[in-house]
């Protein structure tokens, strides 16, 4: 019992001494976080995966898909990721001139990727730093959305999602400063980073769910919308038909149609996406089932081209578990929050990401047991983080928590990332 009580009281020593490190040079955590996460997302599935077209059927990847345009130069899926697809372009040109090595279609587009995921993971754990002051919560959180299914396997292949869903998490970043401050700079930060996600993926304007969010909890509602609106309208809106008109020679009156060109693509002529009627009750549920459970924790490759496979894998049972935690975790913090306005707002914020991605994904494409899923990770983290504590304007310590509560969300982070590795990036490093 003594030896015991020893490690106990060492621990916390080391624990004090780390955490009086890490806000003198908080900023170098993340960055060594970020620097450790690309080589880790670069290597977990062979560059050969995003060469072969059948792989489309897992997970309805589109590295074949994005790497056949790019070399055949066509652009008429451009306009739904605009930046994306100009960044790939130019970092292909200009690879010579940047510490790429020797640039490929292939080599460029997985770099992409990597340094997104390493990007959104490490600007996870700053975010979580801040709010809650605890370093190894903090870090745990963050390292839990690196390693769910959806997040890991679009940050080790090709694909559009990751690039714009590092704005989105910078976006909420500055969506808790805002309700942490109520400055006018952390508006325009909010607003450049919603309109940059615009540009890499213009689904991301459902980010403006935030701004709604951010701008109800203050008295200079008018002043933020102005200057949150404002960047958004600059960076987001003319940014996008400057580059529109630069790159692919869009005739300045000509840009919204080729914005709205998706119109005229074979699923949507044909009623398969962006229709009223994928909004039933079953496809709603299975979009939900999708964004709550396909992205954290898949149960197996090759199970995947069955929207049905889950209910009869044993990784239900993992999957449960993890939706109960979370709904605890959620009933805890509005137990919690009845008086505090922060935890609220981010309540309402983890609620209404969830919502708005499902139903207009649904609407989308409802078909795909992955499709757009990972969108939702950041409110999964969000309502994991304030399961953690949060810090107060009254009280700017670290959130008080219990030893055992760090010592479950290790055990649920190890899981995950174990479970996905073993179901997941296994496989696919012999397809």
């Amino acid at each position: 019992m003594h030896t015991y009580s020893n490690f106990l009281s060492g621990f916390q020593q080391k624990m004090t001494m780390l955490h009086s490190l890490t806000w003198r040079h908080r900023k170098i955590l993340p960055l060594l976080l970020f620097l450790m996460m690309i080589p880790v997302y670069y290597n977990s599935i062979s560059a050969h995966f995003n060469t072969v077209y059948d792989n489309h059927w897992f997970f309805d990847s589109d590295g074949e898909f994005i790497l056949n345009h790019f070399i055949l130069n066509k652009t008429f899926t451009h306009n739904d990721h605009l930046l994306y697809h100009i960044t790939a372009r130019w970092s292909y040109i200009h690879a010579d001139h940047l510490p790429l090595g020797k640039p490929t279609p292939l080599k460029i587009h997985k770099q992409l990727s990597a340094i997104a995921g390493a990007a959104g993971v490490a600007l996870l754990f700053a975010i979580g730093l801040s709010l809650t002051g605890r370093i190894l919560p903090s870090l745990l959180a963050a390292l839990f959305t690196g390693g769910c299914a959806g997040y890991w396997f679009f940050a080790a292949t090709i694909e559009t999602y990751q690039s714009s869903l590092v704005f989105c998490i910078l976006s909420l970043g500055f969506f808790i400063k805002v309700l942490q401050r109520q400055r006018l700079a952390d508006y325009a930060g909010m607003g450049a980073a919603m309109g940059m996600a615009f540009l890499f993926r213009t689904d991301a304007v459902l980010l403006g769910t935030l701004a709604l969010i951010a701008l109800a909890t203050t008295r200079r509602w008018i002043a933020g919308l102005v200057v949150c609106g404002g960047l958004f309208l600059i960076v987001g809106v003319a940014g996008y038909a400057a580059l529109a008109h630069h790159y692919y020679n869009v005739p300045w009156h000509q840009i919204p149609a080729w914005a709205n060109s998706h119109v005229n693509r074979p699923e949507y002529l044909q009623g398969q996406c962006g229709t009223l009627h994928n909004l039933t009750g079953a496809a709603l549920g299975i979009t939900a089932l999708n964004h709550a459970l396909y992205a954290i924790l898949i149960p197996g490759v090759h199970a995947t081209r069955n929207v049905g496979f889950l209910s009869t894998h044993a990784g239900i049972i993992a999957l449960v578990i993890y939706i109960l935690a979370a709904g605890t975790a959620l009933l805890r913090c509005a137990w919690k929050s009845r008086q505090d306005r922060l935890v609220f707002c981010l309540l309402m914020a983890a609620v209404t990401w969830l919502v708005t991605r499902v139903f207009f994904y649904c609407w989308w494409d409802p078909k795909d047991p992955f499709l757009f899923a990972e969108l939702s990770l950041p409110a999964w983290w969000l309502i994991l983080i304030m399961s953690i504590g949060w810090k107060t304007a009254t009280t700017p310590q670290p959130a008080a928590g219990s030893r055992w509560e760090t010592i479950s969300l290790a055990l649920l982070t190890i899981t995950v990332w174990t479970h996905n590795n073993i179901n997941m990036i296994h496989p696919f490093r012999h397809l």
